[in-house]
């Protein structure tokens, strides 16, 4: 699963992108939880092994608190992924984000 930005984002790097795929690398440790989001450019950047960029305005790390049933629920890994898409959605605006990726449904 991923997260697809369907909106133009401008990068510190000093171009922009409206194709931008999010990875997620999430950690459930004890006290808060918290995601480390790598954006790529794109999804063909991302398979040909580029970089991630920085986006100039967009959370890069979102820390929040999971209730137990939703850490023992069974779609963990969407609602984390929803808990992302709302923080990125506070700067790109609603419905500009959508979860891809084969669990996504």
């Amino acid at each position: 699963m991923a997260l697809k930005i369907n909106t133009t984002i401008e990068t510190q790097e000093g171009f922009t992108t409206d194709k931008a795929i999010v990875f997620l690398d999430i950690f459930l440790v004890q006290g808060p939880q918290y995601v480390n989001m790598m954006y790529f450019s794109s999804l063909e950047a991302f398979e040909s092994g580029k970089p991630p960029i920085t986006p100039a305005n967009i959370a890069t790390q979102v820390f929040f608190k999971m209730p137990a049933n939703v850490f023992w629920g069974d779609q963990l890994a969407k609602d984390i992924h929803d808990i992302c898409k709302a923080e990125i959605e506070k700067v790109t605006g609603p419905n500009t984000v959508t979860i891809i990726g084969d669990d996504a449904a």
